[in-house]
């Protein structure tokens, strides 16, 4: 009963111009596991149990995506499949908070630089001019008052940074300097 839902989805998917190449392989292999299981509906812990099966946790995301939509599509069919909760598993990956230099951070990254090697090279020069030029011109992250934050960027070494002010009720605005 499963493998034939599972073909009734594919057909009107495909109907409506989807291509479906990625899903039709997980929607088979879950059909086979879940029918070995002996099930002929979708059941939530078998589809979690056969998602879980994916290497990594975006790919556990994407498997288990694909069932629930498929599932959604049969419960309207028949209420005896049920529809396994979407966001069990998180699909992109969680980037890294910023960090925030403070001010005795940037002075020792300055004295870092200075004794870079080799001996009798312009690294140390080089880097604690870069440093102490981006610490000057460059204004810290600061929390506003109408709770927005205000961020550096500069575009390949320009010579003339923007500054990029990001509210959380309004869309971003760039000015540059000259109008700060």
């Amino acid at each position: 009963m499963l493998i034939q839902a599972v073909e009734t989805y594919l057909a009107v998917r495909r109907a409506a111009d989807f291509k479906l190449d990625a899903v039709e392989r997980y929607l088979r292999s879950f059909a086979q596991f879940a029918t070995a299981q002996g099930d002929t509906h979708v059941v939530t812990h078998t589809a979690i149990a056969w998602a879980e099966q994916g290497a990594s946790e975006p790919q556990r995301h994407n498997r288990l995506s694909v069932v629930v939509r498929f599932a959604r599509f049969s419960h309207a069919e028949d209420p005896h499949h049920e529809v396994p909760p979407g966001r069990l598993f998180y699909g992109q990956r969680r980037r890294r908070v910023p960090y925030l230099f403070r001010e005795e951070d940037l002075q020792a990254l300055l004295a870092q630089a200075a004794h870079l090697g080799p001996p009798d090279s312009l690294h140390p020069h080089t880097y604690s001019t870069l440093l102490s030029t981006w610490t000057k011109v460059l204004p810290q992250f600061t929390l506003l008052e109408n709770q927005s934050y205000i961020s550096s960027q500069t575009v390949g070494g320009s010579l003339r940074p923007q500054h990029t002010v990001v509210g959380m009720t309004h869309t971003p605005k760039t000015v540059t300097n000259n109008t700060l």
